[in-house]
């Protein structure tokens, strides 16, 4: 069967890359990646971000992404799964539908063609924190 109608090519909008990472028997107290978004897509919404499990508790991301809805625009976002509290200097919110936790949002006005450094590392006893460096900046500070 074959459906035939006249449209502009196919771009794809939910695709997926799996990463392994080497295998540590207590889990990572930090990890971190560079992305370098290709294209932007706006106002069709893509979200290039990594998910993670923590050992022993539930999941969570970090990424960018072209259409947030708080704040709008390119932003910047962090979740966890089952987490009880956050704080933002821009949006921290509980979220709630494909299970619950917090979500943390911030502006970020990504470029195409810059490369980010991301990364998600323990802040202390249960808390965990996440960083965007962008271009020039030094990912020790």
């Amino acid at each position: 069967m074959r459906w035939r109608r006249h449209r502009s090519r196919v771009q794809p909008t939910g695709t997926y890359t799996q990463w392994q990472w080497p295998a540590a028997a207590d889990g990572y107290r930090s990890f971190a990646w560079d992305l370098t978004p290709q294209t932007d897509p706006s106002p069709d919404g893509y979200f290039w971000s990594h998910q993670f499990w923590l050992v022993g508790g539930e999941g969570g991301y970090l990424g960018l992404q072209t259409c947030g809805a708080a704040p709008t625009g390119k932003i910047a976002i962090f979740s966890i799964w089952d987490a009880v509290a956050a704080d933002s200097p821009s949006f921290a919110a509980p979220f709630s539908g494909e299970g619950s936790g917090y979500t943390v949002r911030c502006s970020y006005q990504w470029e195409v063609g810059s490369a980010y450094r991301l990364s998600v590392a323990g802040a202390g006893g249960a808390a965990w924190e996440a960083r965007v460096l962008g271009p020039g900046k030094d990912p020790r500070n």
